[in-house]
């Protein structure tokens, strides 16, 4: 699929973010499903929707996740951030609206920020000075320079790739770019939740095996510190999880999560109705019992943070 790795990029010229020029913007990557954009690339197994309508859950979601975990990274690489410099650099992979880089570049003015994305959902207006976006594949390979990055950050996007894609070709491209000694960091939630209502343990069941259908790993979060030591990059690697009560239960911050399921469980209707072989209407009916069992229920989600850094080279 076109991965560029290792001295593969001292064929191209790189700009002072570390970023090279693409040849050609993409085609042909969005089709119209009732009313939401999806993307309509060979080479992706995403199912969720690019549009405004996800660009704002993502932002919820960017919102909840820095409650909850008390801020917008763990990895210690905050002192490196503040002192900044000419080549201090920072990576969003797979960045959506934008809304953690928008914030990361006031925060820190003298860091270069780039965030990348397959869709064009991010901010246009109102960009900071430190900031760019590129509109990229990632399964195309990462247009950035070898060792270029202070810091990688991802979040989000293990539930649109299959496993193959995220442990060989995404896993191997971040690290290519990350600096010796650069940190890189993962915010993950399992796609399945536990303790689930009756009805909701057959659409999750069904939901299983659509994305197993597609080669994703429902659970690969769990398995983070696993695939960056396997690797051998890494010296570091550290791992924290939270467990959430959904609905009622949980609170404020169990009401704010149990959305944000139930707006993504909305976006994949067409997709998963279709695999299922059920009339949308019929998956729409399952998800709104999904939101009421989960509401008056026990139902719980685990999400996941793993940050490591990477080996100097004389390590």
């Amino acid at each position: 699929m076109g991965v560029c790795m290792g001295a593969c990029s001292s064929n191209h010229k790189y700009d002072s973010y570390g970023v090279r020029r693409l040849q050609s913007r993409l085609r042909f990557r969005y089709q119209i499903l009732d009313g939401r954009r999806y993307q309509n690339l060979d080479n992706s197994v995403y199912w969720l929707p690019v549009d405004d309508i996800e660009a704002e859950r993502s932002l919820n979601n960017h919102l909840f996740h820095k409650r909850i975990w008390n801020g917008n990274f763990h990895a210690p690489i905050t002192e490196r951030l503040r002192a900044g410099g000419r080549d201090v650099r920072v990576l969003d992979i797979g960045c959506g609206p934008g809304a953690w880089i928008l914030e990361m570049a006031k925060f820190f003015p003298n860091v270069k920020f780039i965030g990348i994305d397959v869709s064009t959902t991010f901010s246009t207006e109102n960009i900071p000075p430190n900031v760019r976006f590129i509109e990229c594949n990632i399964l195309d390979g990462l247009p950035i320079a070898d060792a270029s990055m202070d810091f990688v950050f991802q979040r989000f996007i293990t539930h649109g790739l299959n496993e193959i894609q995220f442990k060989e070709q995404i896993i191997p491209e971040m690290i290519r770019v990350m600096k010796p000694g650069g940190w890189i960091e993962f915010t993950e939630g399992d796609c399945y939740q536990s303790k689930d209502g009756i009805v909701t343990k057959r659409l999750a069941a069904g939901i299983r095996k659509f994305l197993k259908f597609r080669g994703i790993n429902g659970l690969i979060a769990r398995e983070l510190p696993g695939i960056c030591r396997k690797t051998g990059q890494f010296g570091q690697v550290f791992y924290d999880s939270r467990t959430i009560r959904l609905g009622l239960q949980g609170g404020e911050i169990g009401e704010i999560a149990l959305r944000i399921i139930y707006e993504g469980m909305k976006g994949g209707r067409i997709p998963i109705a279709a695999y299922l072989n059920i009339m949308p209407e019929h998956y729409d009916a399952l998800t709104e019992t999904m939101l009421i069992e989960a509401e008056k229920g026990e139902t719980t989600w685990d999400i996941h943070k793993c940050y490591a850094q990477k080996k100097l080279d004389d390590a």
